[in-house]
């Protein structure tokens, strides 16, 4: 797989989608889900947590649930409407504390043409380590080892879950998934502590090849908020094969790449933090807690076409937000409609585990309209 997370920006202000369109359950009929065999049931998120044991204990043919499986499920949930933050710039003072090592920077204001829609972009640089970000919030910050390893499109060698014991080699030794998760969330606790919100939740983990034998760990971290994870499926489906879909759920989980990533390249902990979009804040919740497709369902949808050979333990299941653009100004430098605000739509993120294979699946379920998408990757847990 190759890296996206520049590109990635770019890729954000094309694929746009209508913040218009609501779906109401109501009106979603089961026959209209292909692959699912059984009826479709929508429930509130409050009993879809109580019933969490119903959900696993199904009679399954390719599903099992691993003994230390993860699951995590909001008290609500809503579709939200976020807004770029107005000055970024208010945090650089703090931000610079936290980031940059060497206490003598120097400084330079530039408007960079191909990131002309996001506003001025500064640029913060020493002789080992730079602090890129623009007046909404997107940011890069990189050491100087960790940014040779950025730019060297390392090939991925394994999706790990963020609990993994495993261990590889990294330039100054070997280091275990599960530490180099310590390392991330510690550096993106005091980051969002920074910008005043509540904090980051680990959930993938990149292990990257920046040379023969020497490797670094990309942690893929979501924002956490009371409705859930907010993010993106950029990293898990970037790439990956895809073993079964419908409707247009692909577009969608790769629509908006958005999300932090922290690299731990060495021993020394946390030395690269990438965030791919602006900074936001919810601008609107309904709290009206809207009837989303049990997590029974989800499961069952996933077992009845996972495919005949495939036999998978559940690792994890999260109930994710995942972002998408409202396509309401234009660029008019590029010509490219684009906008202030996002929104949200709710999906069920479930990661799946083939031992015998070695196989990581990625099932990705829209909790309002049943698409559904399967991918994989050869992973390691």
């Amino acid at each position: 797989m190759k890296k996206m997370f520049l590109t990635g920006l770019l890729i954000s202000m094309m694929a746009l989608t209508s913040c218009d369109e609501v779906i109401d359950p109501e009106n979603k009929k089961t026959e209209e889900i292909p692959g699912f065999t059984g009826t479709m049931e929508y429930a509130d998120i409050k009993d879809i947590k109580n019933n969490i044991d119903s959900a696993l204990d199904q009679d399954f043919t390719h599903l099992k649930a691993d003994k230390e499986l993860n699951i995590s499920i909001p008290d609500k949930v809503s579709r939200l409407t976020l807004t770029y933050h107005n000055d970024f710039f208010q945090y650089e003072e703090k931000l610079t504390e936290l980031l940059m090592s060497d206490h003598k920077p120097f400084k330079m204001i530039t408007t960079d043409e191909h990131l002309g829609s996001h506003g001025i972009m500064k640029s913060i640089d020493s002789n080992t380590e730079f602090f890129k970000f623009d007046d909404r919030g997107f940011m890069i910050w990189e050491k100087e080892y960790a940014a040779k390893c950025h730019l060297s499109n390392g090939e991925t060698k394994a999706i790990l879950s963020p609990d993994s014991d495993e261990e590889y080699d990294l330039k100054d030794g070997k280091m275990k998934a599960s530490d180099a998760v310590k390392y991330a969330q510690e550096l993106g606790d005091k980051y969002m502590a920074v910008i005043g919100k509540e904090g980051l939740a680990p959930r993938y983990v990149i292990l990257r090849e920046y040379s023969e034998g020497i490797n670094y760990y990309e942690v893929e971290m979501r924002e956490k908020s009371e409705y859930g994870l907010i993010g993106s499926f950029f990293s898990a489906f970037w790439d990956a094969d895809t073993n079964f879909e419908t409707g247009s759920i692909k577009e969608k989980v790769n629509s908006t790449p958005f999300g932090y990533i922290i690299n731990v390249c060495t021993h020394n902990g946390a030395e690269g933090l990438l965030k791919n979009e602006s900074e936001y804040h919810i601008k609107e919740a309904n709290d009206n807690d809207p009837q989303v497709i049990s997590l029974k369902s989800a499961l069952r949808y996933i077992d009845d076409n996972i495919g005949e050979s495939i036999n998978c333990s559940i690792v994890n299941i999260q109930y994710e937000n995942t972002i998408y653009q409202c396509g309401n100004r234009k660029d008019n430098e590029n010509g490219i409609e684009i906008s202030n605000d996002y929104y949200t739509e709710p999906f069920w993120a479930i990661d799946l585990y083939d031992e015998n294979t070695r196989t990581f699946y990625i099932a990705a379920i829209d909790c309002l309209t049943g698409e559904f998408l399967l991918g994989k990757r050869p992973a390691s847990f």
